[in-house]
């Protein structure tokens, strides 16, 4: 467990680097609030 929520989603940040994991967070009301993703990106944008 995390004391703080910064702290959580820092950590979850450092596991979810390694490639094709991707990190969820949610606000209280349980709505994803921001969505991270990593690794090799099936649809870059062209240019």
């Amino acid at each position: 467990m995390h004391d703080t929520q910064r702290e959580a989603i820092d950590c979850a940040r450092d596991i979810a680097i390694n490639p094709q994991n991707e990190i969820l967070i949610q606000g209280r009301d349980g709505r994803i609030r921001e969505r991270n993703g990593y690794g090799d990106d099936p649809f870059p944008p062209k240019g």
